[in-house]
């Protein structure tokens, strides 16, 4: 065989096999491109965790975008390829083990430490600044752990700041 025409047949089983493996999920354009042009490599760092609800990844809504208003299917992943043209396209992968991570239960005997908590959605503190909810008790309200006692506790429940744990009120007595 001739070296064009065997270069053609390589060049065709090449674009085959890269075709597969993007169908199998794998990034093959992409691992390819990176070995192409090693120089549009960056390091990404992670962000700084915070106690800021915008630092904790939702891991229960993965897949459960939807793309559209009559898509009701969880599990649902959407990214952008190539087509044969070259021409770059939104497609949507289904992946039912996606619809199955996030899960919602509920216990009315369940309790917690206030201090594991992650996710704040609001405070009158800058929460980005505080990787846990002791360094921002300690850093923006010292008053409120200057005595660990139970009277402590019902002065700190009773203040008008607090307004979704006042259900607590009672049991805190």
């Amino acid at each position: 065989m001739c070296p064009q025409k065997r270069n053609l047949v390589s060049n065709i089983f090449a674009k085959l096999n890269e075709h597969i493996r993007e169908e199998l999920g794998q990034p093959a354009s992409l691992m390819r491109l990176l070995a192409e042009h090693p120089g549009i490599r960056v390091t990404l760092d992670p962000p700084r965790g915070s106690i800021a609800v915008a630092s904790v990844v939702p891991w229960h809504k993965l897949g459960a975008e939807k793309t559209c208003p009559w898509d009701t299917a969880r599990g649902g992943l959407l990214g952008w390829k190539m087509d044969a043209l070259s021409n770059y396209g939104s497609f949507r992968l289904q992946r039912p083990e996606y619809a199955q991570i996030g899960r919602c239960e509920t216990s009315a005997q369940w309790s917690c430490d206030i201090s594991e908590l992650h996710g704040f959605a609001a405070s009158k503190s800058a929460l980005n600044d505080f990787t846990n909810t002791d360094q921002m008790v300690k850093a923006d309200s010292p008053a409120l752990i200057s005595a660990i006692t139970r009277e402590k506790l019902n002065e700190n429940l009773a203040h008008r700041g607090i307004r979704i744990i006042r259900a607590c009120q009672k049991l805190c007595v």
